[in-house]
């Protein structure tokens, strides 16, 4: 992802340049949902001031603010972009049909891509159980 974010306030990180990711790659697990609708028709086609979602691309706008990952994890280059990408679908899915499911979904995103970027498996892995766990008290 290289530095194309900065330090602010209230929330942690900015990005400076805008930054797309083709979810279309990951595993999303859709027999998770109750209703069995696809996730990609029920986040498909949105556009807010600072995202837009369609076809699977996740489009963050110049100027997105997030805080980097949450609770005991410490922000580092290998979760940054995980944490930019859960946020982002975290703020999404909190209008979606099927919130709580469809979270898990952002979870498992998540460790996929701490993964990719570098973050040990079985250490993505005790990231993603202290996401679910947390989502309990939600």
């Amino acid at each position: 992802m290289g530095k194309k974010f900065k330090y602010c306030k209230p929330l942690k990180y900015i990005l400076t340049e805008e930054y797309s990711i083709d979810l279309s790659s990951y595993v999303w697990p859709f027999d998770q949902l109750d209703n069995h609708e696809p996730l990609n028709k029920m986040v498909n086609n949105i556009q807010t001031p600072c995202m837009e979602i369609h076809n699977g691309i996740l489009s963050l706008y110049k100027h997105f603010q997030w805080n980097g990952a949450s609770g005991p994890v410490r922000d580092s280059k290998k979760n940054m972009r995980a944490s930019l990408v859960h946020d982002a679908l975290y703020t999404i899915f909190y209008d979606a049909k099927a919130y709580r499911k469809s979270i898990k979904i952002a979870d498992n995103i998540f460790r996929d891509i701490c993964i990719e970027d570098g973050v040990n498996k079985l250490v993505a892995n005790s990231y993603y159980a202290g996401l679910r766990v947390f989502n309990l008290f939600r």
